[in-house]
């Protein structure tokens, strides 16, 4: 609209311009030829009796000075030439670049899988009864990977590579760091190889005299209490013997105390520790599920 009204206007002036232009070369034609003639022939004779008319005054010519302030004028009042304000566009707010550090919504983590109830889980074994005093702790060690297979053999000896595993497998089956075995009994062809390599860096055995692991050889009580009073990095401070049989000197001393304390061991009526008994295997899933599951 604000463009028509702009070409309207020039064409107007255009117009104004051609009309006074035609005007002014009118006015200077009549000056040069007509007015000459007029002063030869005269006016006309009054009428007698009558006083002559008074002479009419002069038409004077604009002069170009007075052209062009004319023309500055019209110029100025015309409307189509004034400045038509446009206002600036309105921003989308969609468009807003968002800095490059803005934090970004985090996805809220998954949480984890509640690991199944002794109570939620099928009897695998067929060596274990509901009335066993091991039921839930084979059916606990069955749900975490612990035990595998059909048969438990309860009352079979833990030996040191079965407990190597047992301790590993609930660690969550780690890679070990060492490249290279510490025992010469313990190759790479081995089965526990791995859950050996793994107790040893972590402090949980440590190689004998002579380089070997003895992965045959049973473990008894107090050898399993410090397989776990290390692996949980406890402590006996603070805790007073309620053995009988646990001398101050022995070398599991703080891990009976330690396994007392936290319900591991649980005492009879004689109050003995019985340290240097085999441990079988159902003693040591109970140990473990005692320790790890309570």
């Amino acid at each position: 609209m604000a463009e028509k009204s702009g070409k309207g206007a020039k064409i107007l002036l255009a117009v104004s311009v051609i009309v006074l232009a035609a005007v002014v070369l009118f006015t200077a034609a009549y000056a040069i030829f007509l007015s000459p003639v007029t002063k030869l022939v005269g006016d006309k004779p009054a009428s007698a009796g009558k006083p002559a008319d008074k002479p009419a005054a002069p038409e004077t010519t604009p002069s170009w000075m007075e052209l062009e302030a004319e023309l500055d004028a019209l110029i100025e009042a015309d409307p189509g030439d004034e400045p038509i304000e446009v206002p600036p566009p309105t921003a989308d707010p969609t468009d807003v670049p968002q800095p490059t550090d803005a934090p970004q919504p985090t996805q809220a983590p998954a949480t984890p899988k509640p690991e199944p109830t002794p109570a939620q889980l099928s009897n695998p074994f067929k060596d274990v009864a509901e009335s066993d005093w091991f039921y839930e702790p084979a059916l606990w060690a069955y749900g975490k990977g612990i035990l595998t297979g059909d048969t438990m053999s309860p009352n079979d000896a833990c030996t040191r590579s079965q407990a190597m595993m047992f301790l590993w497998r609930e660690a969550g089956t780690p890679e070990p760091n060492l490249q290279v075995s510490p025992f010469t009994d313990v190759t790479e062809a081995n089965w526990y190889y791995k859950p050996v390599l793994w107790a040893f860096e972590n402090g949980l055995i440590s190689a004998s005299t002579d380089g070997k692991f003895y992965p045959d050889n049973t473990c008894t009580r107090a050898q399993i209490m410090l397989f776990l009073f290390r692996m949980e990095k406890g402590s006996a401070e603070g805790i007073s013997s309620p053995y009988y049989d646990v001398p101050e000197g022995a070398y599991y001393y703080d891990a009976a105390l330690w396994a007392y304390d936290r319900g591991i061991v649980i005492l009879g009526d004689s109050k003995t520790f019985d340290a240097d008994q085999t441990c079988t295997r159902g003693q040591f899933i109970t140990f473990m599920y005692r320790c790890f599951a309570k």
